[in-house]
């Protein structure tokens, strides 16, 4: 008779702390931190923009980013952002943490990018080649609707 109560008692309390852990599932927050050398470049993260440096954005997925940073009298940079899972995010752990853990992990990956100062010699004819574009463009057959650009 009290080997069958501390069975059940046993059991009960299993379930609910199982049930307990599932109420209170854990979560990771994960969080990427794009800094520029200067300051204030506008921030476009495959292919969606997202602020101004030093801009935090969340992501879900790890792996390689594409990042344009573009700001006032600097070369655009267009590089890519390989960002690697802790150890708390490798198999089979990750289902763990992601599941079962009761506290919040925060996963932050910082980035600093340097732009260069724009070449003068890059702007060099961009006026010309605009002009003999606009020429093309006007040179193009009327639309269907009869319009032109």
């Amino acid at each position: 008779m009290a080997r069958t109560r501390r069975l059940r008692t046993f059991g009960t309390a299993a379930a609910l702390l199982c049930c307990g852990g599932m109420a209170l599932n854990g979560c990771v927050e994960r969080t990427l931190l794009i800094r520029s050398e200067p300051t204030g470049a506008n921030v476009v993260l495959n292919g969606d923009a997202v602020g101004m440096t030093p801009v935090e954005t969340p992501f879900t997925t790890y792996g390689t980013y594409d990042v344009v940073l573009s700001a006032p009298s600097c070369a655009r940079l267009r590089t890519r952002v390989e960002v690697t899972p802790p150890w708390f995010e490798t198999l089979p752990l990750d289902l763990f943490f992601e599941h079962v853990w009761p506290f919040t992990l925060r996963d932050r990956h910082e980035v600093t990018l340097t732009l260069a100062a724009a070449n003068a010699a890059d702007d060099q004819g961009v006026d010309d080649r605009e002009k003999a574009l606009r020429e093309r463009l006007r040179a193009l057959p009327a639309t269907d609707a009869g319009a032109r650009p």
